[in-house]
């Protein structure tokens, strides 16, 4: 059982809202399961924003990606099919 914590930014109206995004992986027979928790839940999680939190979740979560200090750092953006990082638009910080 691994879990990863990360922290990104949702947008709503003029205030950009912490948003912790959580992820598990757990291993099952015959497949591994991938969960993804995006908290609070009632913000609106729309979009590609949340692309490179997640993915860096699954790195962290399976071993692949380690880092002490990747709480003190907050992940933006959207991941294309073939990996390339494309800027949000319309984000006020």
């Amino acid at each position: 059982m691994s879990l990863s914590v990360l922290y990104t930014r949702a947008q709503k109206a003029l205030i950009s809202e912490i948003v912790r995004v959580e992820t598990h992986i757990s291993n099952e027979l015959p497949a591994r399961k991938i969960t993804v928790n995006l908290s609070p839940a009632d913000l609106l999680e729309e979009g590609g924003r949340y692309d490179l939190s997640i993915a860096l979740g699954v790195l962290i979560a399976s071993g692949q990606l380690q880092s002490k200090e990747i709480n003190n750092y907050e992940f933006i953006g959207e991941l294309a099919l073939t990996g390339y990082l494309r800027a949000i638009r319309l984000w006020l910080p």
